[in-house]
């Protein structure tokens, strides 16, 4: 088995999410049972390191967070996709979205942004020989 100390996964990963319409009450409440906050706090902050870094799917980066008593604990990194280069953080925070957008933060400052910008630029050469 492998640890999140040696494995990051992707943001969200195995989380399920349930979306109704804003104006059907009857199902907004029926599916309000199957909420779990913790589970939408860590997906929470996952979800905003990915946004911060404005990235989707194809961006090398993983999150997860865990909520420990009142706080989120998160571990975030960004890889380079030949693997000669991983960027990794710990964040701790009372608040989702702002550990998220912190951790973030963090790895851009040491670095993460090179290799989102080789990744684009691999991305947009290969699509530029595709055409």
């Amino acid at each position: 088995m492998f640890t999140i100390e040696r494995v990051l996964i992707a943001p969200a990963q195995g989380a399920l999410a349930v979306q109704v319409r804003e104006d059907d009450a009857g199902r907004r409440e029926a599916v309000a049972r199957l909420d779990h906050a913790a589970t939408r706090a860590a997906v929470e902050s996952e979800r905003a390191v990915l946004h911060a870094l404005r990235g989707g799917c194809s961006v090398p980066a993983g999150a997860y967070a865990r909520v420990e008593g009142a706080s989120i604990a998160l571990d975030a990194g960004v890889f380079a996709p030949g693997g000669d280069r991983a960027i990794r953080v710990q964040v701790t925070g009372d608040a989702p979205a702002e550990t998220g957008a912190r951790a973030a933060e963090r790895l851009l400052e040491r670095g993460a942004a090179e290799i989102l910008r080789a990744v684009e630029r691999s991305a947009r050469i290969g699509s530029e020989a595709r055409a």
